[in-house]
């Protein structure tokens, strides 16, 4: 297979496994380490099993920039899933890098 076949081939398998959006209104992150650093506090309450569409939801709050944030996690794969630390500071941390206003992506059937 030749490289580029290989990488329209993984792109295709990405783009089939992880879809996200950015929201249009609300705060701004403000501080990104600040967020950062309280996502990972949230995510050791978050992290851990998941049954069939179980939600949860931490509330966290960066008092210097009067801003809360609110991290969820979301099971939609229709079997029990296991959601790491890493996995969810990766996937709710790059919607703090990339999205101003917070935003949300679904991957292999988990909403972050």
């Amino acid at each position: 297979m030749h490289f580029s076949t290989f990488l329209i081939a993984a792109t295709a398998l990405c783009a089939a496994s992880a879809s996200g959006k950015c929201f249009q209104h609300g705060q701004n992150w403000g501080d990104h380490p600040a967020a950062k650093a309280q996502l990972a506090e949230a995510c050791k309450e978050l992290k851990g099993k998941y049954t069939p569409s179980e939600l949860r939801g931490r509330c966290r709050n960066n008092p210097s920039w009067q801003v809360s944030y609110v991290f969820e996690v979301e099971n939609n794969t229709g079997e029990d899933a296991q959601v790491s630390q890493d996995d969810c500071e990766r996937n709710i941390g790059a919607q703090i890098d990339s999205c101003g206003h917070g935003g949300e992506i679904t991957t292999s059937g988990m909403r972050y």
